[in-house]
């Protein structure tokens, strides 16, 4: 399969700011480690690699900005299993970080994980040019808005914060935020490294905000349709939480059909490029995925 190959190719690059990186006075590293490499899809990686081909046959000013971009996705996910937020015990089919080192080490690890993201973006930025240089640290300005207080954080902190009686509209805009935001920057950042126009780059936010919003929704549906061996991870956590989602504010049948609109979308928006039937096969995929 396609993706699977691309998420190896993905886990080679990752590998390389791993290897070394052990201590054994503390178990901080062997948590960041067990995270990263738990066997994730690597599909934020995988989609800000093949924007970047969208534009160029020369990826490698991008990959430290893949690889930065699964540090964070990673911690995120750490950080949500924790019991104070989504209070879950699996993720990927495997004992959530905080179940397997603590809290407080799990706290660590993602932690850890953020530093290192911009750590890597800013030695990749530091080894060019200044001219090559200010794009890159635009690019690394994105992610970090997208995945911030912008982005990701914001969405994540009102989904926190919202009451039972949370309605459609403001069930989008989280969505928006917490989901949509990490496809969005990672792919404005891989457009922005390799020289895209200003109307190209809104083109490809409209795509990622497309198809974040529909791995959301779907996401929705296989919390509530899913089992475990599936989806790898805890089932049911939304009920459990009394938490509403699009999937149980609408019905499963009109959530998917919400999520079809948007793929839709989706793929009238990315049609425009050329060489763009990996991002039309993946379309077809967030809608149609089991796992």
């Amino acid at each position: 399969m396609i993706l699977r190959e691309k998420a190896d190719e993905c886990e080679s690059y990752l590998s390389g700011y791993f290897n070394e990186l052990q201590d054994e006075r503390t178990t901080l590293y062997d948590a960041i480690k067990y995270s990263v490499f738990s066997g994730g899809k690597r599909l934020r990686m995988i989609i800000l690699l093949e924007c970047a081909r969208l534009f160029s046959d020369n990826i490698d000013d991008c990959i430290p900005f893949a690889c930065a971009v699964e540090m964070i996705h990673t911690y995120s996910l750490i950080h949500d299993d924790l019991p104070a937020l989504d209070d879950a015990d699996y993720r990927r089919g495997k004992l959530c970080n905080h179940k397997m080192f603590g809290e407080s080490m799990a706290l660590l690890a993602g932690d850890g994980l953020l530093h290192l993201a911009f750590e890597t973006m800013i030695a990749a930025s530091l080894k060019h040019k200044a001219e090559k240089s200010q794009l890159l640290l635009k690019a690394m300005g994105e992610i970090a808005y997208c995945s911030g207080t912008g982005g990701m954080l914001l969405g994540q902190s009102i989904d926190t914060q919202a009451n039972q009686t949370i309605d459609f509209d403001l069930l989008k805009l989280i969505y928006s935020k917490k989901t949509a935001s990490m496809f969005i920057g990672p792919m404005k950042a891989a457009a922005i490294i390799s020289g895209a126009s200003d109307k190209q780059i809104k083109a490809i936010s409209e795509f990622a905000y497309n198809l974040g919003m529909a791995f959301q929704i779907t996401d929705d549906i296989l919390d509530e349709t899913g089992d475990f061996a599936e989806f790898g991870k805890t089932i049911g956590t939304d009920k459990k939480n009394d938490k509403n989602t699009i999937s149980s504010l609408l019905g499963v049948d009109r959530a998917y059909e919400l999520a079809m609109k948007y793929v839709t979308e989706a793929q009238q928006t990315i049609s425009h490029f050329e060489s763009c039937e990996f991002f039309i096969n993946l379309c077809n995929y967030i809608i149609k995925r089991r796992l």
